[in-house]
């Protein structure tokens, strides 16, 4: 029933929390915007009810309800978005006017994933999302069979849900098929350093280099940003696979908070912030400092590392009418 073809791209991430900035992309004023009000205008986007539209269909998604879902989003090219913060969620609402309002409360047991697979020049697309147990979120575009009848109209596909987790917990998502390279542009570490955590005694180990990479998606003022790293010659027990979403500034700068940190940063550290740059020509680069919170005593952050990447392939180009991804 469908002409997706499996596993041309599979793109690994873990959602983590977003913070506020300013939106930056002059090519998307109308997102932009949207996500500048969002932020800056809390007191017309308050918070409430923790309650879901419906369930998720048929039973087959374990742990996951969908928020929202249809064909005419205001989002007209491919994007995804993953977080547990409820500012960010405030800027989706200003994207997706179906989505209900969630209390501050709801995201310390539920993240929250939308899809947007972009501009369509007929019906018959649609975002599609399995979950099963605790396992990972697959996620894929459905397209309609060449032979099957759709309405003859733009549409923009997307799908919002919010999944079960713990509050230390990181829900997995997989990209199939053609979405992954429609939605997330690849970024190389060129150099870094890791500081793992104390020891006993106060004696820290070995600062380690960083090496993997990154992914960013990237819609007007949002971005979220993918992670997968390893510490260069750590044996491989520092690494960090996890991502957030966050409003970028005009300067390019933006903060992401609540990123699990336990593997990158030690034990002793639960939650890691990102304070990270895009600059270049076409944001072609990307600088990220980690810190995680000190000890009472200390007070402050601690920092954890830093790392320099370059774009590997540009951008994905906007989607027109009559495109496929296949």
């Amino acid at each position: 029933m469908s002409n997706i073809k499996p596993n041309l791209l599979t793109v690994l991430i873990s959602c983590g929390l977003g913070v506020a900035g300013v939106p930056a992309r002059a090519e998307t004023p109308k997102a932009a915007e949207l996500c500048n009000n969002a932020v800056n205008n809390q007191d017309s986007q308050k918070v409430g009810s923790a309650e879901v539209v419906r369930e998720a269909p048929r039973g087959r998604q374990d742990g996951m309800k969908v928020l929202a879902e249809g064909g005419y989003s205001q989002v007209s090219d491919p994007f995804i978005a993953v977080t547990r913060d409820a500012q960010i969620y405030a800027a989706l609402r200003q994207l997706v006017r179906e989505l209900p309002p969630l209390a501050a409360d709801f995201f310390k047991s539920h993240s929250v994933v939308a899809v947007f697979t972009g501009l369509h020049n007929t019906g018959g697309y649609s975002v599609m999302m399995t979950r099963n147990g605790r396992g990972p979120l697959l996620v894929s575009e459905s397209a309609p069979p060449p032979d099957m009848m759709t309405t003859q109209a733009l549409t923009k596909p997307f799908k919002v849900v919010a999944v079960t987790t713990k509050e230390d917990e990181s829900v997995s998502v997989v990209l199939q098929g053609g979405l992954a390279a429609a939605v997330l542009r690849p970024y190389r570490v060129a150099s870094g350093e890791l500081m793992p955590e104390e020891g006993r005694g106060g004696a820290r180990a070995q600062i380690s280099g960083i090496e993997g990479g990154l992914k960013v998606a990237r819609y007007g003022g949002l971005a979220t940003v993918f992670f997968d790293l390893r510490g260069a010659g750590a044996k491989g027990s520092n690494f960090l696979q996890t991502s957030a979403t966050a409003v970028v500034g005009y300067d390019g700068l933006f903060t992401l908070t609540g990123l699990e940190a336990k593997p990158f940063a030690g034990q002793a550290s639960r939650r890691l912030r990102a304070t990270g740059r895009f600059a270049g020509v076409d944001e072609d680069k990307l600088e990220i400092e980690f810190a995680s919170p000190a000890s009472k005593a200390a007070g402050g952050l601690s920092r954890v590392g830093k790392l320099a990447a370059v774009a590997t392939a540009p951008a994905p180009p906007k989607r027109q009418p009559g495109e496929s991804m296949y």
